[in-house]
């Protein structure tokens, strides 16, 4: 025999379904973690002793570089320190001795710290990354650079 259904049972059917509606609409606050397959921005750590060794000039000046680099924006923060040199230019240089980057202080004098940005190109980054690229500091004695270092990488990430 069946048993009809009483208003009591369509109230608490109707009650229930309203409920698990409205929980299933909830937005939840919660703090949502880093999706993991999204990269990294790639950092390194940008280091070099700066001297006479690779421009033989014989030159008792010397410094050092330090700074960051960002695969993402191509972008090279550094200050290089230095002294016993009076700079007249400031460069970076890849592997073939072409210019790749050149800090101007038009009308004024390098002092250090030299704190400074360079932007690179796909081919320089790559320079870069395979420790090509070196700094030079040039002096009005030395118009091909008196000191100059080579740049070394470390992944900061």
């Amino acid at each position: 025999m069946k048993t009809p259904i009483k208003f009591k049972h369509i109230a608490a059917i109707g009650i229930t379904c309203m409920t698990i509606a409205s929980m299933s609409a909830c937005k939840k606050n919660t703090l949502q973690r880093p999706n993991s397959s999204r990269q990294k921005e790639a950092t390194y750590r940008i280091t070099s002793l700066v001297d006479g060794s690779m421009t033989k000039t014989g030159s008792k000046a010397s410094g050092n570089l330090s700074g960051l680099y960002s695969i993402t924006s191509k972008k090279l923060i550094f200050a290089l320190y230095f002294k016993e040199i009076e700079p007249s230019l400031i460069e970076f240089r890849n592997e073939k001795n072409a210019v790749v980057g050149t800090v101007k202080k038009p009308k004024a004098k390098y002092v250090s710290p030299v704190k400074g940005e360079v932007i690179l190109g796909d081919v320089d980054q790559a320079s870069l990354i395979g420790q090509k690229i070196s700094v030079h500091v040039i002096s009005s004695r030395f118009p091909n650079g008196e000191i100059s270092g080579l740049l070394s990488l470390k992944n900061s990430n």
